[in-house]
């Protein structure tokens, strides 16, 4: 098998021809759908969060890219914590699904 160097990629020299992109050529179309399955991803988790949220009877606000979790059921007083990131507050509703509905 014959393979040449041809713009920073190596090209096999018979089927191989054209099929081959440039890197530079993609970069920007990679970083689109880089960028696309970020979002995807970040929506889904915000939905999920929002779903396990309501599971464990806490409220959630956001502001910008914030979260405000509250939860007055069931408790003494109410649970709030505010200016949580997306991890934070994923990390939170986790350790309250472990804990079950009464918190303890």
């Amino acid at each position: 098998m014959m393979l040449r160097r041809v713009s920073g990629n190596f090209r096999h020299q018979g089927w191989l021809r054209g099929r081959v992109r440039e890197p530079e050529a993609d970069a920007g179309r990679r970083k689109l759908v880089r960028r696309e399955i970020l979002m995807q991803d970040h929506s889904e988790r915000e939905a999920n969060l929002r779903a396990l949220a309501e599971r464990l009877e806490f409220s959630v606000e956001k502001a910008g890219d914030r979260y405000k979790l509250t939860r007055t059921a069931a408790v003494s007083r109410p649970v709030c914590e505010p200016d949580l990131t997306l991890d934070q507050a994923e990390e939170l509703l986790a350790t309250w699904k472990l804990r079950g509905l009464g918190g303890g």
